[in-house]
């Protein structure tokens, strides 16, 4: 199945401006029971992301302050897959990069959505409990 039938629109990720404090992105993620926040430029492309593990180690291992700009604690070097990739290679990038989060990109290379190790792990539990039939999309 390819990660553009299962992965998290666009417009239904969770963003942050540059700006943002730690606490506002914290507050989001609590808020909206996610793993990650992609953080966003004025014109909306995402230029970081923050993680749940990003924020426990700003705020517990090295105590910044919750008004810190999430600029500084961010990943800049974001991953990409394209929206045709099937779910098992993108479960193989994330293998390989050691990753939980990656951003989607449609055919014309703009950022589309958002796909988690979670969304995968779903996706084939799904495909597991319908066999021996196939799922199909809409």
């Amino acid at each position: 199945m390819k990660v553009k039938l299962f992965m998290i629109p666009k417009d239904k990720v969770a963003t942050v401006p540059l700006t943002a404090s730690l606490a506002d992105a914290s507050k989001l993620i609590v808020e909206r029971r996610i793993g990650s926040v992609v953080v966003v430029n004025e014109a909306g492309e995402p230029v970081g992301i923050v993680t749940k593990s990003d924020l426990v180690k700003a705020g517990f291992v090295e105590t910044r302050p919750s008004s810190t700009p999430v600029s500084e604690i961010m990943h800049k070097n974001l991953e990409f897959c394209s929206e045709d990739l099937e779910r098992d290679e993108v479960a193989e990038l994330l293998m390989k990069k050691k990753i939980h989060h990656i951003l989607v990109r449609g055919a014309h290379h703009q950022w589309v959505g958002l796909t988690t190790s979670l969304d995968i792990v779903t996706e084939a539990a799904l495909d597991a409990k319908a066999f021996p039939w196939t799922r199909t999309h809409k």
